[in-house]
């Protein structure tokens, strides 16, 4: 049904006459009384009866009322949301486990305070899981390692980390890669920047793991490390948290630092709550 007949209908209900209904719809009273002819034409029930002067409403009438006035109200909110400038709806983001555990809990904590009617969802995986399901639609943002490197993704770097090898706490200092030749790796699934530069620091020396332990959360890690059942490369800020079951131990410069990006698909205009994420996020630099 057209919305416009039915707000030409509830104006002559609820004025009770044609003449009033055009005053209150700014038309002229031959088009309200053809709306209403077509809207009875079309549902095949007379919505109204005269009496004298006055129009008055059918049984009919009434219940097509009851459902005229949701459909009008639930077009005006549908305007609203639409129209608004206030951020609102779902924001769909995706982060590696240990932006995730460090960086966003303070950054979401404000976003939520500042715009209560965004909706978050937040799923944790690798940076390589983080860009498939971005480029998939499955994400609008996402804070994996960078930089990525696609031109299909545009991306602001945001946290400078310095990286660290993580053992027991009680593991002798490790100044070579030597010094945990054949020690098992822990790490996340393949697709892990981390997991990526520890191997690459082993191979550029020659040297070859005991093997790799595939871990899906960052407590897990940080459990087995304690344990001493294999050493990880973790963010610093990740580690000092864990100063009393961890030991941290410096990476050659090379390995040392990465980088924590936001992005999202290219050629894409970020809604408001997007926008204002990344704003919010690029305060704490």
């Amino acid at each position: 049904m057209n919305l416009a007949d039915l707000r030409i209908f509830v104006a002559v209900v609820e004025t009770g006459s044609v003449t009033r209904a055009s005053e209150r719809v700014h038309c002229v009273q031959s088009n309200v009384t053809a709306r209403v002819k077509g809207l009875e034409a079309r549902l095949g029930v007379p919505l109204f009866t005269r009496c004298g002067k006055r129009l008055v409403i059918t049984g009919k009438g009434s219940e097509l009322l009851a459902y005229a006035k949701k459909l009008l109200a639930l077009a005006a909110d549908a305007e609203r949301a639409v129209m608004s400038t206030a951020p609102a709806g779902l924001l769909r983001l995706g982060s590696i486990e240990t932006a995730a555990a460090v960086r966003l809990p303070p950054l979401l904590s404000r976003f939520h305070a500042a715009f209560p009617d965004v909706k978050v969802s937040l799923v944790t995986g690798t940076t390589q899981e983080q860009v498939s399901a971005l480029m998939e639609g499955q994400r609008d943002l996402i804070f994996v390692s960078g930089p990525i490197g696609d031109p299909g993704v545009r991306e602001e770097t945001l946290w400078r980390e310095e990286l660290v090898l993580v053992t027991a706490i009680d593991h002798p200092p490790v100044a070579t890669c030597k010094d945990i030749k054949n020690r098992t790796i822990l790490a996340f699934r393949a697709g892990c920047s981390y997991r990526r530069r520890l191997e690459s620091w082993l191979d550029d020396d020659g040297v070859v793991p005991g093997q790799v332990m595939e871990y899906g959360s960052l407590d897990a890690i940080i459990g087995c490390v304690a344990a001493d059942m294999g050493v990880a490369i973790l963010p610093a800020s990740v580690a000092q948290r864990r100063d009393d079951r961890v030991r941290q131990h410096p990476l050659p410069e090379k390995f040392r630092i990465s980088h924590t990006s936001c992005a999202w698909l290219a050629g894409t205009d970020l809604d408001i709550a997007a926008s204002s994420l990344i704003a919010m996020a690029k305060e704490t630099l």
